[in-house]
C-alpha cells in the first residue's frame, strides 16, 4: 500500500523545519504549486521565529505541520 502525498501547505499553516530547529516556528506567508523533475511540490515563504523570512522548496526542506506552534508572534 503506498503512503499518501502530504497535504499542502496553506498561507496561514505552521510549521517546523526538523533539520533546522534553531530557527524555531514558521508561518507560512506563501504557498505556490510546483513542480520538481515531475513531482508536485510547493515553493514555501515561511516566516521563522528565530530565523526570518526564508523561501523554502518541499521538495527539498521536509516541513513539519505545526498544529500546535505557537504563531503568536509571527505575524
Amino acid at each position: 500500500m503506498q503512503a499518501s502525498p502530504p497535504k499542502p501547505f496553506a498561507t496561514g499553516d505552521t510549521c517546523t523545519h526538523p533539520a533546522k530547529p534553531e530557527w524555531g516556528h514558521g508561518k507560512v506567508i506563501k504557498a505556490e504549486s510546483i513542480s520538481h523533475e515531475g513531482a508536485p511540490a510547493q515553493r514555501l515563504t515561511v516566516r521563522f521565529s528565530n530565523a526570518g523570512l526564508k523561501t523554502l522548496s518541499t521538495a527539498f526542506a521536509k516541513l513539519r505541520p505545526g498544529d500546535t506552534a505557537p504563531a503568536a508572534n509571527l505575524t
